[in-house]
């Protein structure tokens, strides 16, 4: 069916297929109608405006949008108060923003030693292994990771690991620990399995209250077994010493120090007997048993008291600087008559016959030197001193003089064969009394 024109239709009409309205007109002001139809029976109705917003759940006033604040954390505010809505979103320090569309994502960083963000809590376990860099460990976390790791003892001795601290301040030991420096005092025995060894003197000090016996007070080393382990099977060891005392060098920081007595060990003397006590015998040195050797020489200055047999390697160094030249000692030349002893007068002298010389022979000590001759007598004859040999006829000088003056001779060492001769010139009834050799060390 088609119309032309305009048609007017009193009946109801029902559609039902698409219905297209073309060329629908501008109605050039508001006509208060807004087409509808009944979800139910299809029929087009219409709503006015204040129906349509009440429909809605609108209201017939409204406003414009003036300006916008958002209020941040920190009191700090974002505004925009004219034009589109413009708000940029900055992330700070571990938190980046994102926006894609109309949703904006706001990211938050993890925690780690050099930045901010968010914390991850760890687990016992995880504290326990101790590798993460960005989780944080709770108290209960600790607790638990500590009691409960097989690295860590909390009761009892810790027996394995190692201390990865710093050195504990000594300050912090109590008076009890044994300090590498300072100066302490040591109640009761130490026992030390190895060597000790002391940059310092030992000072051995304080009164004591013992039991008398062999063991030494201040000082004992007791007996052990002690075995070379480095000899072939029948070698030979050169030397072994119990206890050994090396020589020290002595320096001074001033120039031409003299120091009259120096000793690598020194003994002031025997015990002292004090109250209520008396000694049957007091050694400075007290040798059981055993043989003692001197490799050097042995300067006696008492009485050398020997119980036995004393058998010297070296030589017997007396303490004496001269040799007397007794009248026994001088012998006469070939002239044919021997010396004599005037006894004319109460004085007695000894005489050659006539003017006949005289020789006296004297025998240096071994480890001796002779170093000057002095005769004495009644007149000035001339003196001559030679070194002479028991195995030779040979004869040297070593010095001449007179008698009564000191001779300075050219100094003799003894060997296993030399000795000192010396030679008078004589006058008719000049006397002789006697004379000495002078000796010293070598």
């Amino acid at each position: 069916m088609k119309w032309i024109g305009q048609h007017i239709w009193d009946f109801i009409s029902r559609f039902r297929s698409d219905v297209y309205l073309e060329k629908i007109a501008d109605h050039g002001s508001d006509p208060d109608r807004f087409l509808t139809m009944d979800s139910s029976t299809g029929k087009v109705t219409y709503r006015t405006g204040v129906e349509v917003l009440s429909d809605i759940g609108g209201a017939s006033s409204s406003s414009d949008v003036t300006g916008i604040t958002i209020t941040a954390d920190d009191a700090g505010t974002a505004t925009d108060t004219s034009g589109d809505l413009a708000i940029t979103m900055t992330g700070g320090s571990g938190i980046d923003t994102a926006a894609t569309g109309s949703t904006v994502t706001i990211n938050v960083d993890g925690a780690s030693t050099t930045g901010k963000g968010i914390v991850e809590l760890a687990t016992t376990a995880e504290t326990t292994t101790g590798t993460s860099t960005n989780k944080a460990v709770t108290p209960d976390g600790l607790k638990d990771g500590y009691q409960g790791s097989t690295n860590i003892d909390t009761v009892g001795t810790i027996t394995t690991g190692t201390w990865q601290g710093t050195t504990v301040d000594s300050s912090y030991l109590d008076s009890d620990t044994a300090h590498l420096s300072g100066t302490q005092t040591f109640t009761g025995r130490k026992t030390f399995a190895d060597a000790v060894e002391m940059s310092e003197g030992l000072v051995l000090d304080g009164n004591q209250n013992i039991s008398p016996g062999d063991d030494g007070v201040a000082m004992h080393i007791d007996a052990m077994d002690i075995t070379d382990v480095t000899t072939l099977a029948s070698g030979t060891a050169a030397t072994f010493n119990h206890i050994s005392i090396e020589n020290p060098r002595v320096m001074a920081s001033n120039a031409s120090v003299t120091t009259t007595n120096a000793s690598t060990v020194y003994i002031k003397g025997a015990p002292v007997a004090n109250t209520n006590q008396t000694f049957t015998n007091a050694y400075a040195v007290n040798v059981a048993a055993g043989k003692v050797k001197i490799g050097a020489d042995l300067n006696v200055g008492g009485d050398l008291d020997v119980g036995g047999d004393l058998d010297v390697t070296g030589n017997v160094l007396p303490g004496i600087t001269y040799i007397k030249i007794l009248p026994k000692d001088f012998i006469a030349d070939d002239g044919g008559r021997p010396l004599a002893i005037d006894d004319s007068t109460s004085d007695r002298w000894l005489e050659s016959h006539g003017a006949y010389p005289m020789f006296a022979n004297v025998e240096i000590p071994t480890g001796f030197k002779a170093t000057h001759v002095d005769v004495y007598g009644s007149l000035t004859s001339a003196v001559t001193v030679y070194e002479a040999d028991v195995d030779s006829a040979t004869v040297t000088s070593k010095g001449t003089g007179n008698i009564g003056t000191q001779i300075n001779i050219t100094d003799v060492t003894a060997s296993a064969t030399n000795y000192i001769m010396i030679e008078l010139a004589q006058a008719s009834g000049e006397r002789i009394y006697g004379g000495k050799l002078t000796i010293a060390k070598v």
